[in-house]
């Protein structure tokens, strides 16, 4: 028996069952096996009989130790005539007698594991499906007749399964269209950001069912021409993509349709499929698609598919040929209209290679007057994909060039740790180019990713060697770094290794500034300088001395203060005093209120986490899934927060953001 049949024959499976063969046997087995351990995925000694046949005819599939069902028709038809003998189930012309067998398949495994199950399921639905017509035709209005009594999830079963094996009904052209039509209407065929799985497999049951029978797709042709409406488009897509998959001298026909402009968006669509044409072929379309002189918008938006199927087809080999689609892909991302930029890039994302050539699409986006930062979010799953991170920050460069601070942090959302973890040095040294930038707006780009980088992702040091930076740019990234509002001991593993710099200011200017940061964090400081700079050395435990001296005298100081009576309100004007602190209290407690709900420090501290409705917490200890009501955190803020934060948020801001125009003017500039 054939390992794969293009179109399942029901006469040669029968015949199969009937001779009693080998494959038969080892089939029947392992079905039985299925249902009585309730199962899709066994080890290998769990399967007592020789799975040998099972393996040659793609039956079963082994990795390793572990063996698991795939989704052979074979294997389904088997199924199916084992559970109709279980459950005692006949087809009639109820189409709900048959929905209830199939959710009986359902329950019967709702005990076991059900890795697997779907693949299984999927397979069984479609035979089953499939034969309940194949004996009983009915008009499609009867079908939904019946389907306005069984509930939405039929709905969704019975698309599944028709689509799987749509080219095996037999549906007067007629009918099968109303019921396409249907289904297409009920699942919101063209609703706009949904991945519809369901219309996805009625797609590919067409473009299968023009494969296989060509002669019944042309048949529906001919329905789906006499009202082009959205829903025959979208069907005539896929029947065409299907006849020139199968033969591609519908090519010419395609030709003779182009003709009519109604015809013409849909004719782009099915010229991008991809990695279907030659070289020569590739020619012929972009002659064809330069005849058609259509400036509707609906065209001029499918037209990014066409281009990046051609530039992702390995058989195109001319330059010419890439840099003719790049040009027109240029026009259409410039338009002002941002629905073609949001065409383009969603093609440029799922296109592979020509990282060069997209940065540059994407500059030129950003230089238009009417851009707009909505863009911004598909940009940022465009450099996703990217393998070099220096075009990343190229890019990041224009972009702040236009909107200084102003930029949308959508942009570092899924980028910067995938970049990251496909070249650790290469990022961290375009990120320390930034930290270092004498530009206030680079600067703050640099610290955004850097902040990201330690509170989502734990980043605690540079893969590439501080030391070898010249020793002004050494003193420039410890004085960006901790500028950052990220706690001391998420910042400081970053900069310790500058203590062993070569260059005497760099090591004395980060001592002098670990002294002061020990004035707003204490014991934080001595803490991280334990757990990333152990005492290993002399020198390094007469650093680690100083500071924890300097820290203990600033704050020894500190408390005396308040031990003098003289200089305590609360003895020598209390009721003044009690006053005083009540409304400072509402004062900070609205600053801090303030500071969550608008885009400040206090509010880039924290982390979003998203629930879905209805989410909770897990507790570690017990077990138990808790509603959320209310949520806590802490963190630790700096002192001096406490003393001023409208100043301290003011100094913070300003420390990150003023350009260097004369940064320790003594030095020789570096490069």
């Amino acid at each position: 028996m054939a390992k794969i049949l293009s179109m399942f024959d029901f006469a040669q499976a029968n015949e199969e069952i009937e001779k009693k063969s080998l494959l038969t046997g080892r089939t029947d087995q392992l079905i039985n096996l299925v249902i009585d351990h309730k199962k899709f995925v066994f080890t290998k000694e769990e399967i007592t009989f020789d799975f040998a046949p099972l393996l040659e005819n793609g039956v079963i599939e082994i990795s390793g130790d572990t063996v698991q069902l795939t989704e052979h028709n074979f294997l389904s038809y088997f199924a199916y005539r084992a559970f109709a003998l279980k459950f005692n189930f006949e087809l009639s012309e109820d189409i709900g007698a048959l929905f209830q067998f199939l959710e009986a398949i359902r329950d019967h495994f709702d005990s076991g594991k059900n890795t697997g199950i779907t693949r299984f399921l999927r397979g069984v639905d479609a035979i089953s499906l499939f034969l309940h017509h194949q004996h009983y035709t009915q008009k499609v209005t009867s079908l939904f007749e019946s389907f306005d009594n069984v509930g939405k999830a039929r709905i969704f079963l019975y698309t599944e399964a028709l689509g799987r094996f749509l080219p095996h009904h037999q549906f007067a052209p007629a009918d099968l269209l109303s019921l396409l039509k249907e289904l297409y209407a009920f699942h919101k065929y063209d609703e706009p950001g949904v991945a519809n799985f369901n219309v996805f497999r009625l797609r590919e049951g067409l473009r299968q069912l023009a494969q296989i029978r060509p002669e019944k797709a042309q048949e529906l042709e001919v329905f789906l021409l006499e009202n082009f409406d959205g829903i025959s488009e979208d069907i005539t897509i896929n029947i065409w993509t299907g006849l020139i998959q199968k033969d591609r001298l519908f090519l010419s026909k395609l030709r003779d349709y182009v003709q009519r402009e109604v015809y013409q968006p849909a004719i782009i669509v099915v010229l991008a499929t991809k990695g279907l044409f030659n070289q020569e072929e590739v020619l012929e379309i972009l002659r064809l698609v330069g005849e058609i002189h259509n400036n509707s918008k609906k065209y001029r938006l499918q037209l990014p598919k066409l281009y990046c199927s051609i530039l992702a087809n390995s058989a195109v080999l001319d330059s010419q040929i890439r840099e003719r689609c790049f040009a027109s892909l240029n026009e259409l991302i410039i338009d002002p209209d941002p629905d073609f930029a949001f065409a383009v890039m969603n093609e440029l994302r799922f296109m592979e290679g020509y990282e060069i050539e997209k940065t540059a699409l994407l500059k030129t986006l950003v230089e238009q007057e009417h851009f707009e930062q909505k863009l911004i979010p598909s940009i940022s799953w465009i450099f996703f994909e990217f393998h070099e991170s220096s075009l990343y920050f190229d890019f990041l460069n224009s972009l702040t060039a236009k909107f200084k601070y102003k930029i949308d942090e959508a942009i570092f959302e899924h980028t910067i740790q995938p970049l990251r973890n496909k070249g650790e040095v290469a990022f961290d040294q375009q990120l320390i180019a930034f930290l270092i930038h004498d530009s206030g707006e680079l600067r703050w780009i640099g610290s955004r990713i850097l902040s990201k980088l330690i509170l989502h992702h734990g980043m605690v040091c540079f893969a590439t060697n501080v030391l070898d930076l010249p020793p002004k740019s050494q003193f420039k990234l410890f004085t960006s770094v901790l500028s950052l509002i990220n706690e001391a001991k998420s910042t400081l593993p970053l900069i310790l290794p500058l203590l062993h710099s070569q260059n005497e200011a760099v090591r004395e200017g980060l001592i002098s500034r670990l002294e002061l940061l020990s004035e707003d964090y204490g014991s934080q400081v001595t803490e991280a300088l334990n757990d990333h700079w152990p005492k290993t050395t002399e020198e390094q435990q007469t650093i680690y001395d100083r500071i924890q001296y300097y820290m203990e005298v600033f704050f020894d100081r500190a408390k005396r203060k308040t031990q003098v009576k003289e200089l305590n309100p609360l003895y020598i004007q209390a009721a003044n005093f009690n006053n005083y602190m009540e409304s400072y209290q509402k004062h900070f407690e609205r600053t801090i209120n303030e500071g969550v709900d608008k885009n400040s420090i206090m509010r880039q501290l924290a982390t979003t986490v998203i629930l879905a409705k209805g989410g909770g917490w897990q507790h570690a200890e017990t077990g138990e899934v808790m509603q959320l009501s209310s949520v806590g955190t802490s963190m630790t803020l700096p002192r001096s927060y406490f003393v001023s934060p409208d100043n301290f948020e003011w100094d913070r801001m300003v420390e990150r953001l003023e350009n260097w125009k004369n940064f320790l003017p003594e030095w020789e500039a570096t490069p």
